[in-house]
């Protein structure tokens, strides 16, 4: 293992580990050619014993940053998260039309004055027995 690369404290050690597994959990490709392990975790592991993670020491000013920068990306996921989902694709003009369409026919099927009125008289003379 490259003493440069090998971490300093079982601390530091865990959070590489902890970092590097993160990254293969959102898809980062395994560094190790035998990465048949079960876990993200264990194979994190192996890729930090096997010195395959670079990392360095940060400055105070270069850990403020990125955590800065770590801190706006979640509240943007959380932002985006709690967003309501936009409104589903109108189809109300289609309805509409559909429907006038609908009134249009049933318009269509009323009988003219003339024939409404002998169809009166002859359900009056159905009422009444036919008297006529």
């Amino acid at each position: 293992m490259n003493e440069a690369q090998k971490p300093d404290s079982v601390y530091r050690l865990v959070l590489l580990a902890a970092k590097r597994a993160e990254q293969l959990m959102e898809g980062a490709k395994p560094r190790l050619e035998d990465h048949s392990f079960a876990k993200p975790t264990t194979l994190a592991l192996k890729e930090v014993e096997a010195g395959l993670v670079p990392w360095r020491v940060l400055t105070p000013e270069e850990y403020e940053r990125l955590r800065e920068e770590e801190l706006l990306q979640k509240e943007l996921e959380r932002e985006q998260a709690l967003a309501p989902p936009p409104p589903p694709p109108s189809f109300a003009a289609d309805e509409d039309e559909e429907l006038e369409e609908e009134e249009e026919e049933e318009l269509d099927e009323v009988p003219p004055d003339e024939e409404l009125a002998e169809l009166e008289e002859q359900g009056e003379d159905e009422l009444l027995g036919g008297e006529e």
